[in-house]
């Protein structure tokens, strides 16, 4: 821009002397022919009024352009303000030219024209001016990634591929080479390898050396197939003609001679016709004065390996014949497979090219170290992420550099992907891991095909329904080239963490790059933001079905990676939160069970420069919990472990500790509860005691029991109405027995202030009173052990009908007994005895309440038959024969049934 301001100053320059030398000629032409026209011009309010009309819609149609930095060119800008200050200079400062005013506003058409034309060039002149002034920036708006150019570099101190060595070897080759022929040197690499870049350290070289070579640069690709030779001897003596007039005589002979000229109508107008001698005699002239330049030429060939196969064989022609000049150096660079792929020859050991170039250098490979030095901080650059991970992006590239050495072979490549992933990365590194990220990006670079086959065929499986809980791919052998980065990725057995590519949840995310279906991590994280409300956000969470997010979010963190203490406080709220609201117990038994570790707790005091006591404390006080949230399962499993000599780990607490946590939690319940719940059941059978070694039974703490005693006491439906339930899980409804809270006497004392208080006729009013009351009745009668049934219809549905049915069979199990109990044996009884005897075990027999009384009553009934046994084979004993028989058939009935 800079160049075409000074061009378009001295052009003006010109004008204006030319103008100042020739005033009074130009001015009196002025009057003869301009100024008539002038004169007759009618200003009437009409011509005014249109003449205004255009002004403004000119106005209106030059603002909108300003308003976008519309670039002027400088020649019409200095001409705009070079012909208006003229114009203002007669009309204000000389009087020999008088302005006709319009009707409407008292100046003229010429003062509105020019006035304009003066405030145009100086608007120009001002947006032309601050452009140029307006320095290059290299700051980037925040949340703009910027684009890494795929430009060759053209400075030494730009040379990451570290060219300079051969840069120097080959110039020095080229000085040192004394014979004045023409010399061609061909460079040789794959597309990428740099070898544009290594041309630009070339021609650096040579202009750091004027006074021994003249540079020129010749791109065919800017010339049809036809033209290209002219193209190139125009460009060719353009240069040269700066050193030495006689060129232009020359060129113009030696091009006819080659027949260059023949249809080329702008070579024509810029040479001379002159006498056409023979080829040999025309290049001497050109050779010979070329030589007297005393330097030599080095012309660059660009973009030889991305032309046609025509085009390619025109530019080989001037390398090897029509500009095969002496003290000519030709320099090209370009893939050689590439060239001769395009020349489709037969020459099998691929060097075709070689019967061109004098030279011929292989671009030696750079080191992989070098391209990784390049790769890494170009890809963290820019990128406002934590130290943490940004660290995490270089050791992830490191530590599978061989992937990306053998995906990425040079500085393009390399570039190409940095402006792949860059972007995405900067959007969503929050999402997903890193490390996974980066290589199926690698793929989809390297193999796009095979980066969209593998989510089309795979991405149904990254939803809920899928109960594996993972994604694998299946023959890789056979489908993909990029197969060693999948098996790492996906592994066979499945193995996944964590927003890992072959999660549920995760694996779209690679892909589309969004978060569509999932809950951002972003989302999750605000949990740990001290102005934020985490319960309020796990519910909406868990509203909108995001529980195994969540628990896999949540399960990924690592308190020793936490930035603060508070972040760890935070997490051990949120798993309590979780356990109380939820019923999440598991992973908050594990996670925060952990926390209380004495090897873990000490590295987190050490981390975040706390005491022990303090982070015993606060551990200590979440654990009692508080509003209903009360960790029990956390310190119950614990406290087992002690009980049962099961630590693996030494801990902060000790085995009384804990069970002071748990009768604390209680108490807070106790107060603000004072009722009986499932809660204060749950934390009273937390509170072990002891645990007998042999039996395994559960001694419960008595401090606890009284707590809850007092608690079903002041409130005792609620504990009443779930004192019956089922005895357990059964795979039939018919099959299972009924039993009470095992604990029951260990709060009350013993069986008979249980009775006392299910008895207490103060509850005869309450709902489900006369379940329990039937129950305990048949439980007593049963020793206190479980009510079993089998086959006698839905067990529970015996609960729900209050045990009415059970309890008027225990009745009759009760008549029963006492009607064989008070059978009198005698001689004058016996018959109506063993009648009484024998209907007792029908109406037994019938009796499907299958209990310790049920046993009981008939080993009465056994106990009576022996002893009627004995008084009838007793010698005293006279009766008569009917009698006898009698008594044999009931004894008869009575042995079978017995039997049965």
């Amino acid at each position: 821009m800079r160049s075409e301001w000074m061009k378009s100053t001295k052009t003006q320059l010109f004008v204006l002397l030319l103008f100042i030398s020739l005033n009074a000629e130009i001015m009196s032409w002025f009057d003869d022919y301009i100024l008539p026209i002038l004169s007759i011009v009618n200003e009437g309010i009409a011509s005014s009024i249109i003449f205004i009309a255009l002004c403004i819609a000119v106005m209106v149609c030059w603002f909108n352009r300003f308003k976008h930095h519309y670039y002027v060119k400088p020649l019409l800008v200095l001409s705009s303000i070079s012909i208006s200050s003229v114009y203002w200079y007669y009309r204000l400062f000389t009087s020999n030219y008088v302005i006709i005013t319009s009707d409407l506003f008292h100046i003229g058409f010429s003062d509105i024209f020019f006035g304009g034309v003066f405030l145009f060039g100086l608007i120009s002149l001002l947006l032309d001016f601050i452009a140029i002034k307006e320095p290059a920036t290299n700051e980037i708006n925040e949340g703009i990634i910027p684009l890494l150019e795929d430009i060759p570099i053209s400075r030494r101190d730009q040379d990451v591929l570290g060219f300079g060595d051969e840069v120097d070897s080959l110039y020095q080759r080229i000085v040192e080479h004394k014979t004045t022929s023409a010399l061609s040197i061909g460079i040789n690499a794959r597309w990428g390898d740099g070898k544009s870049s290594f041309i630009n350290l070339m021609e650096e070289k040579f202009l750091q050396n004027k006074d021994r070579f003249i540079l020129i640069r010749f791109n065919p690709r800017y010339s049809t197939n036809n033209t290209i030779q002219s193209a190139f001897f125009e460009n060719l003596y353009s240069v040269l003609s700066k050193y030495d007039a006689r060129f232009e005589d020359s060129f113009n002979d030696y091009l006819k001679v080659i027949d260059v000229m023949a249809d080329n109508k702008y070579l024509s107008a810029l040479f001379h016709t002159s006498t056409l001698f023979n080829r040999e005699n025309e290049k001497a002239r050109i050779n010979k004065a070329i030589m007297r330049l005393k330097k030599r030429i080095v012309i660059i060939i660009e973009d030889l390996d991305r032309l046609m196969a025509d085009e390619i064989i025109e530019v080989l022609k001037l390398i090897d014949g029509n500009a095969a000049f002496n003290n000519l150096i030709f320099i090209s660079a370009y893939d050689k497979n590439r060239i001769n792929s395009l020349l489709e020859t037969e020459d099998k050991s691929n060097t075709y090219s070689d019967k061109f170039f004098t030279w011929e250098r292989h671009l030696p490979l750079r080191s992989s170290k070098l391209l990784l030095n390049y790769l890494i901080p170009n890809l963290v650059s820019g990128l406002t992420f934590k130290n943490e991970v940004l660290d995490e992006i270089k050791n992830s590239i490191m530590a599978n550099s061989s992937f990306f050495t053998s995906y990425l072979k040079n500085l393009r490549d390399i570039k190409r992907y940095i402006n792949l992933v860059k972007p995405s990365l900067n959007r969503i590194y929050k999402e997903l891991i890193i490390r996974d990220f980066l290589l199926i990006e690698l793929v989809r670079y390297k193999y796009p095909e095979e980066h969209r086959a593998l989510y089309e065929q795979n991405a149904h499986k990254d939803n809920e329904t899928n109960f594996e809980r993972k994604i694998t791919i299946d023959g890789l052998e056979e489908k993909y080239q990029s197969r060693d980065i999948l098996k790492l990725l996906f592994p066979a057995d499945g193995d996944s963490s964590y927003r890992s590519i072959n999660s549920i949840g995760g694996f779209s995310i690679y892909f589309q790059e969004q978060i569509f279906e999932c809950i951002s991590n972003e989302h999750l994280t605000l949990m740990f933001d001290k102005g934020q409300d985490y319960r309020a956000i796990i519910k909406d969470i868990l509203d909108n079905k995001g529980w195994n997010q969540l628990n896999g979010y949540l399960g990924s963190l690592n308190t020793l990676s936490f930035s603060n203490w508070d972040d760890v406080v935070r997490y051990i709220d949120i798993y309590i939160y979780l356990s109380a609201q939820y019923n999440e117990r598991l992973y908050s038994t594990i996670n925060v069970g952990i926390l209380i570790e004495k090897k873990v707790s000490e590295r987190l005091c050490k981390k975040f420069e706390i005491s022990m006591d303090n982070y015993k404390s606060t551990i200590y006080h979440r654990l009692i919990g508080c509003n209903n949230e009360y960790p029990y399962e956390i310190v119950e499993l614990q406290l087992w472990a002690y009980k049962k000599g099961e630590i693996r780990h030494e801990l902060i607490f000790t085995e009384n500790e804990l069970l002071t946590i748990l009768k604390n939690s209680l108490k807070d319940l106790v107060r603000i509860n004072p009722g009986y719940t499932a809660l204060h059941r749950n934390i009273l059978r937390a509170c072990i005691s002891f645990i007998d070694p042999t039996s395994k039974k559960v001694i419960l703490d008595s401090e606890a029991c009284e707590m809850v005693l007092g608690a079903i006491k002041s409130q005792p439906e609620s504990y009443l109405n779930d004192f019956v339930f089922l005895a357990g899980v059964s795979s039939s409804p018919d099959w299972n027995s009924i039993t009470c809270d095992p604990f029951c006497r260990q709060i009350f004392g013993s069986k008979d202030n249980i009775k006392e208080f299910i008895f207490d006729t103060k509850f005869d009013t309450l709902l489900n009173i006369d379940r329990v009351r039937n129950f305990w009745s048949i439980y007593e009668m049963n020793n206190y052990e479980p009510i079993e049934f089998q086959d006698q219809g839905p067990v529970q549905e015996k609960i729900d009908a209050n045990l009415v049915n059970e309890r008027k069979l225990l009745n009759e199990l009760l008549k029963i007994e006492s009607e064989v109990n008070s059978i009198a044996i005698s001689q004058d009884n016996i018959v109506n005895a063993y009648k009484v005897l024998k209907d007792a075990l029908a109406r037994l027999d019938s009796n499907t309440l299958y209990i310790k009384k049920n046993g009981d009553v008939r080993a009465s009934i056994i106990k009576k038959r022996d002893e009627l046994k004995l008084l009838r084979e007793s010698e005293h004993l006279k009766i008569t024969q009917e009698v006898l028989g009698k008594i044999q058939s009931y004894e008869n009935f009575i042995n079978e049934h017995l039997i049965c």
